[in-house]
């Protein structure tokens, strides 16, 4: 096996860690960190011989890296809607309250 070949793999196992990790909604954060720290370690390697299927290699990890982040900020959007329609119940609730 060669040595890309051996990074390819190790890259893909580290991606669907990740991603398992975060079909958690309660997922570790402090987890998560550490498998992207393992990534972009394995990505930093220099290329033994760089060639296109090491710019693919690359490529599709930043993609993955891309889609990875596209869909936690879309889940940090949801959370602090939520929070803020949370705040808003609150605040009318008092507001009630206070007027009755």
């Amino acid at each position: 096996m060669s040595e890309l070949q051996q990074r390819i793999e190790s890259a893909a196992k580290l991606r669907l860690q990740a991603e398992q990790l975060v079909a958690d909604p309660a997922y570790s954060t402090e987890e998560l960190s550490q498998l992207l720290q393992q990534l972009q370690q394995l990505l930093q390697l220099p290329a033994v011989e760089p060639t296109a299927d090491f710019a693919a290699y690359l490529q599709d990890n930043l993609d993955w890296l891309q889609a990875l982040m596209a869909k936690m900020a879309s889940e940090k959007e949801a959370i602090a809607t939520s929070m803020l329609e949370l705040q808003r119940g609150k605040k009318a609730k008092r507001s009630y309250g206070q007027n009755n």
